[in-house]
């Protein structure tokens, strides 16, 4: 039997999807409470605060702006991308790991951008949801380490059973293994001059398309001179005191379905594809916005505390640039479940950020 290629922009779910999920979400449960109270025994502390089960570690949450191009062509000017708009937004820099460790390990690293005064219909439609914002979640690696939900069911089950049963799903797995490996081994200088990428695909309304973000050309961007623990903070710090940052943002359209898979993020999608009957159509990025982060002394309790009580994530979004694939099927439900978990340990209530905070 023929197997059916899918249309651009089209999911396939399988018929045992939503079990894997479920199983996935059960065992990153008992792997988020299991962090939870080693962490917690370790450093002595009281119940509070919990932190992110990932990305536990921020170096900021920085005041930015988010600035469509005046011109975009028809396939870009899809929800939050529409032309000349001018949106307030937040961007967190963090380390991958869920300890907060030095900055001197390897480790992935991220930078989430929350645009605020969003309007459309939501992916989600939650009770005490953010309701206008959108959230682009990128990480300093172009694809992710596992392709569906039955993969990362048993990913999760080596997670939780300890080092000796990890080193062998990654014997199994030397494909995948050596996405994970790549993926948290950047030791950095400066989180502000690093390449950033969504690694999963995402709705474009008909189309689908994976979006980065890029420091823009020309600028004095520092490097690190003395490496201490928390030296991605201080070099940001310093580079926020002398001035402001720009990045630009791009989208890259799918353009063939099996060249470009939606159902497997562990595929870098080709940027030197062209059309053989339509040369101008390529799988080169296009920039859709510029991402400036004027410069601000961030590093106050206030602001700091502020991007600890955040949350991101992949489906707080319009639903024209809602995630699309079985892996982000499953960020959908653990997401929401390990963001509960922690405003429940914090005794805390989700916040809706205007852009008009006083730090």
């Amino acid at each position: 039997m023929t197997a059916t290629i899918p249309a651009l922009g089209e999911e396939f779910i399988s018929a045992d999807e939503e079990q894997a999920i479920l199983r996935v979400a059960e065992l990153f449960r008992q792997l988020r409470e299991r962090g939870y109270h080693q962490r917690r025994a370790a450093d002595r502390l009281d119940r509070f605060p919990a932190r992110r089960d990932a990305h536990a570690k921020h170096h900021g949450c920085l005041r930015a702006e988010f600035i469509v191009e005046n011109t975009l062509p028809d396939e870009l000017r899809v929800g939050t991308f529409q032309e000349g708009m001018h949106y307030h937004a937040y961007v967190r820099f963090s380390n991958g790991s869920e300890n907060v460790q030095s900055d001197t390990l390897p480790d992935a690293h991220a930078m989430a951008v929350k645009v605020l005064g969003v309007h459309g219909p939501r992916a989600l439609d939650l009770p005490g949801s953010e309701q206008h914002t959108q959230d682009l979640i990128m990480v300093q690696h172009p694809v992710f380490f596992s392709r569906n939900a039955s993969e990362y069911v048993s990913l999760s089950k080596a997670l939780l059973a300890g080092q000796d049963a990890l080193q062998a799903w990654m014997q199994a797995h030397p494909y995948e293994a050596a996405i994970m490996v790549a993926t948290v081994a950047y030791v950095v200088e400066n989180p502000l001059a690093m390449n950033y990428f969504s690694m999963v695909p995402y709705k474009l309304g008909p189309q689908a398309m994976k979006f980065s973000a890029r420091p823009a050309a020309g600028q004095a961007l520092l490097a690190a001179q003395e490496k201490s623990d928390n030296y991605l903070r201080e070099v940001m710090v310093e580079q926020l005191s002398n001035g402001p940052v720009v990045y630009e943002f791009f989208v890259q359209v799918q353009r063939d379905p099996q060249l470009f898979p939606v159902e497997d993020p562990t595929v870098v999608w080709p940027e030197d594809w062209v059309s053989p009957t339509q040369p101008a159509l390529t799988g080169q990025p296009q920039k859709v916005a510029t991402i400036s982060i004027p410069a601000q002394a961030f590093d106050n309790d206030a602001q700091q505390a502020f991007g600890e009580r955040l949350s991101f994530n992949p489906w707080d979004t319009v639903a024209a640039l809602r995630p699309l694939g079985g892996i982000n099927r499953v960020r959908k439900r653990v997401y929401l479940e390990a963001a509960a978990h922690r405003r429940k340990l914090n005794r805390d209530m989700p916040i809706e950020p205007t852009g008009s905070e006083s730090f």
